[in-house]
């Protein structure tokens, strides 16, 4: 069972503000590193963007573009992505090259992203747009910085929102056993904000992300409370993709407290949804999660006839954890139906995922709480090699499990 903002490990966070690692979504948190072509890209070759003139251009997985645009201390600047089909990621840097801000919304490509400032200094400033995901199939990106102004009371609001949003995202990503209170906090503020300025939009997104921060540290009637503030905000707000995730994420925290058939109903709300907005991520998560609750209810073919709808849109969509644990519930299914072997090779493929997955992340703090999401795989591995051991004594099976637990205490 997953919940996604857009994204796991517990699929989670999505929105940066300078000086610390940059967590991607659809890795696992704390994974960092820029993509190669952003790193390349020099102040220099960026393109001059002028306010109210949009540029549109084509991205490939892995790359970034740049633009500059020159403003004057004291005013507003609101920068805008369309994005048209690859998810990308917003970055703003001062005229010294410090990054101010990193902005990807919980919603994929389904909606634009924005993030603003107000200018401490005249000079240059510059954009930085560049693919969430470094193997994203090709698509297209529409930027545009909105006419410049000298900022508004609102106008500071914003900002500041922005930034206690940011704040908070990273306090997530530090991985400390406090953050995810302290970001809480941060959160809180951020909402407060985003209620005085009616911006629905975003705070839906505040909503959703408290939630998930509460699934966390575990509290589940917490978060299904910040769930339900949540969809009512999302519809209010006529953003359908982010609807689909709450609905999502509720039935995801009804199948954790084992209500399987309240979990489908909200499952089954989401899925349609997604499938009309063509939201191929959230759509994975969906399947996925339906065959959690099926395979709980030991109902083990329509789970896995749902899996196996999920495994290629994982695939497709870059989502490589996702895909690890699609395969590893899926091995789950295949030994129950007394497929050793089937299963074997599915688990060995997900266990191969996992591990690399884990190798790019950097906080020693994420690492452990990313093994402990995916504990119970190495486990499953570790007995399904001992119950094989015990019908072919001789291919040396119980070597093989014994290396699989060393591997599994190494990485705690």
């Amino acid at each position: 069972m997953r919940g996604w903002t857009k994204t796991a490990a517990g699929l989670s966070l999505v929105l940066l503000v300078s000086v610390t690692a940059v967590a991607r979504t659809g890795e696992p948190a704390g994974a960092v590193g820029a993509p190669k072509g952003e790193q390349e890209i020099r102040p220099s070759e960026a393109l001059e963007l002028v306010p109210g003139k949009p540029i549109e251009r084509e991205m490939k997985g892995g790359e970034a573009h740049s633009y500059r645009i020159t403003v004057a201390a004291g005013q507003y600047v609101h920068v805008v992505v369309d994005q048209r089909g690859i998810d990308v990621v917003l970055v703003l840097y001062g005229p010294d090259g410090h990054k101010l801000l990193e902005m990807d919304s919980p919603n994929g490509t389904q909606v634009p992203e924005a993030a603003s400032l107000v200018a401490q200094g005249s000079g240059t400033y510059r954009v930085g747009v560049r693919s969430l995901e470094n193997d994203a199939p090709p698509g297209r990106y529409e930027v545009r910085v909105e006419p410049l102004r000298l900022a508004t009371r609102q106008d500071k609001s914003r900002v500041a929102a922005e930034r206690s949003f940011a704040e908070a995202a990273i306090l997530k990503a530090q991985g400390t056993a406090d953050g995810p209170r302290r970001a809480i906090v941060k959160y809180e503020e951020a909402l407060g904000l985003w209620r005085g300025l009616k911006d629905r939009l975003r705070e839906s997104y505040t909503l959703e992300y408290i939630g998930n921060t509460y699934m966390d540290l575990g509290d589940r009637k917490k978060a299904l409370d910040y769930y339900n503030q949540a969809l009512p905000t999302s519809r209010a707000a006529g953003d359908r993709s982010g609807e689909a995730v709450t609905l999502d994420n509720i039935g995801r925290v009804y199948n954790a407290l084992g209500e399987r058939q309240k979990a489908l109903d909200y499952l089954n709300q989401a899925l349609p949804i997604q499938r009309t907005v063509g939201d191929r991520f959230g759509e994975a998560h969906t399947l996925s999660n339906i065959g959690w609750a099926y395979a709980a209810l030991g109902e083990k073919q329509k789970a896995l006839d749902y899996y196996s709808q999920a495994l290629p849109i994982h695939r497709a969509v870059g989502d490589h954890s996702g895909e690890a644990h699609t395969l590893g519930d899926i091995a789950f299914i295949q030994r129950d139906l007394g497929d050793l072997v089937e299963a074997r090779a599915l688990i060995e493929e997900a266990l191969r995922i996992i591990d690399s997955l884990r190798t790019k992340i950097a906080s020693q703090g994420l690492r452990a709480s990313y093994f402990s999401s995916v504990q119970r795989y190495y486990q499953f591995y570790i007995d399904l090699l001992m119950r094989m051991h015990e019908q072919h004594s001789s291919e040396g099976l119980d070597g093989l499990a014994l290396g699989a637990s060393e591997r599994a205490r190494a990485q705690r």
